[in-house]
């Protein structure tokens, strides 16, 4: 005999639909993307990586110079007697170990600002907007080891330039994709 299959649910029914509505959007948007666009996405990880990968030299030096958590900075004061007292085992250390912290907070303190102009300009301009951020993530990178082994006065020598000029690359890319979406 022939087995009759059991009514569909009325919420089964609307999962169904509601799965292919989004497969349907899903389908669209990529349809709208070039492969370039691939490329956003890309260097957003990779800047991710580098600019946490940053946190590894701050740990190495909180060991070193022996700065206790939670302390977020290395700090010395002079008691009452005028004997430095500190945060790290060495008061001569506070320095060196807060040019570490510097470098890698100041990475930190931009990247999400550098990753949402990447996704922005990376609308119109993918490749150009990767390129920006890729050049800010080694500038931002190449800051940090400057201030860490150079101390502050150093840290935006050399390669650390590139940052800036990420940046830059960045900023006119949001202008120009807000410009183009304006006048269309």
């Amino acid at each position: 005999p022939l087995a009759l299959a059991a009514p569909e649910s009325r919420a089964a029914a609307a999962r169904r639909s509601s799965q292919s509505k989004r497969q349907k959007s899903e389908m669209s948007i990529l349809a709208l993307l070039e492969a370039d666009h691939a490329f956003v996405p890309l260097a957003m990880v990779v800047s991710t990586i580098g600019v946490v990968s940053l946190g590894s030299g701050v740990m190495a030096a909180r060991k070193k110079f022996n700065v206790p958590y939670p302390n977020m900075y290395a700090v010395c004061i002079k008691d009452a007697n005028g004997k430095p007292v500190s945060t790290c085992a060495n008061p001569e250390d506070v320095d060196k170990f807060n040019c570490v912290q510097r470098g890698h907070q100041n990475a930190l303190e931009s990247h999400y600002s550098m990753l949402m102009l990447t996704a922005v300009g990376g609308i119109l301009f993918p490749r150009a907007a990767s390129a920006g951020l890729m050049s800010w993530t080694f500038g931002a990178v190449m800051y940090s080891k400057n201030y860490s082994n150079r101390g502050a006065d150093k840290r935006n020598g050399g390669l650390a330039l590139f940052k800036y000029l990420g940046l830059l690359t960045l900023l006119c890319l949001n202008l120009a994709t807000s410009y183009q979406i304006y006048t269309k």
